[in-house]
């Protein structure tokens, strides 16, 4: 059974209205007799529904005041007189909603509805009918309350999520669209048939294996049940049925899947603070393993990556210069984008020598200057530097390249 919707089931009950203040549009019209007028009442199929909306509406469907009732999973009445206005309206309507079952009638024009002392009441039983036709399970046979599980527990959350979005409302006692029923369903197909759970909300699950964990303890799989302490084996209002999909820790919220709470007799998905709901009714919350919770494989430790070794900088040389010399990007003909100059006498670090432009002495050699602010991107004709480890003095017989110096 659902903290919030249940579903239509083929039986009847009445509906007739009490006091309550309502909205209505209203047009001015001659003053009418203050006489009480009679009762108004709707006949509606049982749907087994915990609360139920009393509105009243235009006819265009606006809600001009409502409020809920607490139904009773059979057929039952609600009687509310209304009292006599002077003033006429045009086309509302009294509206009841169980569920997914909506009845309307059309409002006397004189007549006020009111809402606040809605009363509901037991009708006599149709013949077949049971006082409460909402069956949230099934009595396994006896001999077939199996043991716990030995079955993956994740399995009934992935067998309820199967069922997303599905209707599963079933005509009958056994409605497989209620929370517990959809519930039990779970079980037995991801138990391989083996787990059936009854009707009944503690019992049935200790029956088949099941272990109840704590709050903070819970897994996939794990079925939450609102429970009255005085009585495991009828349904209050608001007791659910869920399985959880997932939970922080210290948290009272879950993530779950179940039936009839999204919408009537519908799979759905959504937080739920189960403890909220019970501590509203005097409920308990019990949470039950009735699978096995796989443990998770020993991750095989991932070796560190080997570090890539920072490349050792290329080797340089380093040449001095005997007077200024001028850099280029084109050592080819001494030409393109002009560099810095180096100054004279300027120690510099050479990363190779290539041919190029000949100067005037005929020396065709030329450095790539590994030094900042060149860095590799200007050359500079080895005619000007020393070559031969010398940092002073004049150039003349000095070598045209340091032959150490290796090619580009």
């Amino acid at each position: 059974m659902s903290t919030r919707h249940t579903s239509p089931l083929p039986r009847r009950f009445g509906v007739a209205l009490g006091a309550g203040l309502v909205a209505s549009a209203a047009l001015a019209v001659p003053s009418v007799a203050s006489a009480a007028p009679a009762p108004l009442s709707i006949t509606m199929p049982a749907t087994g529904a915990s609360t139920c909306t009393v509105a009243v509406i235009t006819s265009s469907g606006k809600v001009l005041a409502q409020r809920s009732v607490q139904g009773l999973p059979r057929r039952m009445v609600v009687k509310a007189p209304g009292t006599t206005k002077h003033t006429a309206h045009r086309g509302e309507r009294l509206q009841v909603r169980c569920g997914s079952v909506t009845l309307r009638r059309r409002v006397p024009a004189h007549v006020y509805v009111r809402l606040a002392a809605v009363k509901i009441g037991r009708l006599p039983l149709l013949p077949g009918e049971s006082a409460y036709p909402i069956s949230n399970g099934f009595a396994a046979p006896l001999g077939e309350q199996l043991g716990a599980g030995s079955y993956d527990n994740a399995a009934i959350a992935r067998e309820g999520l199967s069922h997303l979005g599905q209707y599963l409302y079933t005509p009958g006692s056994l409605d497989h669209g209620q929370c517990k029923q959809a519930v039990n369903d779970w079980v037995y197909v991801a138990s391989g048939h083996t787990q059936r759970l009854g009707g009944d909300y503690y019992e049935n699950y200790a029956a088949n294996g099941g272990v109840r964990v704590s709050r903070d303890n819970v897994a996939v799989g794990d079925i939450i049940q609102l429970t009255n302490p005085r009585d495991h084996a009828n349904y209050y209002w608001p007791m659910h049925t869920a399985v959880i999909l997932g939970h922080t820790a210290g948290s009272n919220s879950f993530d779950v899947v179940d039936s009839n709470y999204v919408a009537p007799d519908t799979v759905g998905r959504h937080s739920w603070d189960p403890y909220a709901s019970a501590a509203r009714a005097g409920l308990e919350v019990t949470i039950w393993r009735m699978g096995t919770v796989m443990a998770a494989p020993t991750p095989t430790p991932t070796p560190a990556p080997t570090p890539t070794p920072t490349p050792a900088p290329a080797p340089t040389w380093s040449e001095t210069t005997g007077g200024a010399a001028h850099t280029w990007t084109n050592y080819t003909n001494a030409g393109g984008t002009e560099g810095p100059t180096i100054a004279g006498y300027t120690t510099v670090q050479i990363a190779c020598k290539v041919t190029g432009f000949k100067v005037a002495d005929g020396n065709t050699w030329w450095y790539r200057i590994a030094s900042s602010p060149w860095n590799g991107a200007y050359y500079v004709s080895a005619d000007a530097f020393y070559n031969n480890g010398q940092t002073s003095g004049s150039l003349l017989g000095t070598p045209f390249v340091d032959p150490n110096v290796p090619n580009c």
